[in-house]
């Protein structure tokens, strides 16, 4: 069963420093209920608007990850915030990009946490039946539309001994590279 918190965010690496943007979606903190909703369809409301976020990160993931693939670029381009100083991904990164962006549509989703114009969402990547691996892919909300977070903190993750729900969101509580907003280990 998924789960829901506010606040939490091992980096993948240098080379996400290309990858950073995608998407489209709500401005962060809306309000999903409109003044005089009746009672308790609020949590009913906010629920789906969790699963529409899921899903729409989940897409905007997997179409930058799918073009690197392809050596799309001109596909991904327009959905990565790749500050002025950074290199634009060439051919020759895309195959390598493709190989070491995480799949995101291989996990078993966690959660996913707002806080404020960042959203984090939460998988177990693990390939190993005796281990779990939490895996946090970044998106910040700019004008209108998510991107991915830039790098080198588009994901992170955390691999330890196979661990319960519980185990999982104490890593994700107490771990800083777990967190929306990456810390410091």
């Amino acid at each position: 069963m998924a789960w829901t918190r506010q606040g939490r965010g091992l980096t993948v690496g240098a080379m996400l420093a290309m990858v950073a943007s995608a998407g489209c979606g709500n401005p962060p903190g809306r309000d999903p209920m409109p003044p005089g909703a009746p009672a308790g369809s609020k949590e009913v409301s906010v629920a789906k608007e969790e699963d529409v976020l899921r899903k729409e990160l989940m897409g905007i993931w997997s179409k930058v990850r799918r073009a690197f693939a392809e050596y799309r670029l001109d596909d991904a381009v327009p959905y990565l915030d790749i500050p002025a100083n950074e290199p634009r991904p060439s051919r020759e990164d895309a195959r390598a990009l493709a190989e070491f962006i995480p799949d995101i549509d291989k996990g078993r989703f966690l959660a996913i946490e707002r806080e404020g114009d960042i959203a984090a969402l939460y998988e177990d990547t693990s390939h190993d039946p005796g281990e779990t691996e939490v895996t946090v892919f970044r998106f910040r909300h700019a004008g209108d539309r998510w991107k991915i977070y830039p790098s080198p903190h588009s994901s992170s993750s955390l691999s330890v001994e196979k661990t319960d729900e519980k185990g999982i969101r104490r890593l994700i509580a107490e771990r800083p590279m777990l967190r929306p907003v990456p810390g410091e280990e």
